[in-house]
């Protein structure tokens, strides 16, 4: 099973986050499958996963990118789930560049985080 699949089925929010993480390595590396196959999966230990299959599934990611069902929004965030999402995810590259983040927008991810986790706990309760 791949992580992402794992990350699906067990916790769902971590695996959204896991997309966001995928969309922009995928920016990065400009939608080369190729440049993502030298400086990612092939640096993965063998064994850990199915390089393969992990090469299918970035194909299929690339894919539905570039066919504008993800990019169609066009950067406009109109719900409040994407802007909880979206204020979590933008705490990483904003650590990586070295950008200092305030209490306050401490807080704001914080309360992020418990709106993303209380859907992820209500995501795996059985419906009435």
């Amino acid at each position: 099973m791949l992580p992402a699949e794992k990350k699906k089925s067990e916790r769902i929010t971590e695996y959204i986050i896991h997309l966001y993480q995928t969309e922009l390595l995928i920016r990065n590396f400009e939608f080369d499958l190729e440049k993502i196959k030298v400086h990612v999966i092939d640096n993965i230990p063998d064994g850990k996963t199915n390089k393969t299959e992990l090469v299918g599934w970035y194909q299929k990611v690339i894919a539905d990118m570039v066919s504008e069902l993800i990019t169609a929004s066009e950067g406009l965030v109109t719900d409040p789930v994407q802007a909880c999402l979206n204020g979590i995810f933008g705490l990483l590259p904003a650590r990586i560049n070295g950008k200092t983040i305030s209490d306050e927008q401490q807080n704001r991810t914080n309360h992020f985080g418990n709106v993303l986790s209380y859907l992820g706990y209500a995501y795996h309760q059985p419906s009435c």
